[in-house]
């Protein structure tokens, strides 16, 4: 997956970047970190917590993030 980059990059990052403003809902998300995304890149009891910032980071600048706010890791064009 990270072949189309050209720095070594985790598994992680370059799942990030391939989802981002790409409006996925949370349970594909979920599934493909599952599939994609390296044991070795994230500690599993912060898994929940990437997949939703994930989630958010797929969402574009008028989505709505995880708890039906706008995502505060956004910069809002208001």
């Amino acid at each position: 997956m990270c072949k189309k980059y050209p720095e070594p990059y985790s598994s992680y990052i370059c799942f990030a970047r391939a989802i981002r403003d790409q409006n996925f809902s949370y349970e594909m998300i979920s599934k493909w970190f599952n599939i994609l995304v390296d044991k070795d890149d994230y500690v599993q009891k912060e898994r929940k917590g990437l997949v939703e910032y994930l989630y958010d980071l797929s969402k574009d600048d008028r989505g709505e993030g995880v708890l039906g706010q706008k995502s505060p890791t956004r910069h809002l064009k208001e």
